[in-house]
Formats: C-alpha cells, sequence, structure tokens
C-alpha cells in the first residue's frame, strides 16, 4: 500500500487517537502528519497495519 493511500485511510484513526491522548487539534495534526513522514516500514509484509500504526 503506497503512502497516500495509507494516509487517506488511517489518518481519521490515528488523529482521534492523538486527539483524545493530547486534547490539541494541532498537536494530534502534527503527530500523525509526522508519523507518516518518519514511516519507512513496508506495509505489505504487515498482517495489522492498522494496529502497528496505532501502537
Amino acid at each position: 500500500m503506497d503512502l497516500d493511500t495509507l494516509y487517506k485511510t488511517y489518518q481519521p484513526f490515528l488523529f482521534s487517537i492523538a486527539y483524545r491522548m493530547l486534547g490539541s487539534v494541532t498537536d494530534a495534526e502534527d503527530i500523525v502528519h509526522d508519523l507518516f513522514l518518519q514511516l519507512k516500514v513496508d506495509t505489505d509484509q504487515m498482517k495489522d497495519v492498522k494496529a502497528y500504526l496505532a501502537k
């Protein structure tokens, strides 16, 4: 799965987790954006991408 597809698929889920933890929309958006900028794993080999990204 390419990075753009991953972002569109999982951004809302990850944003909701980050927002609940941080309590700030701006901080939650930043942290999710940073996660995808630093993502350097082959998600095609993963069984559960959603669980990996949530941890």
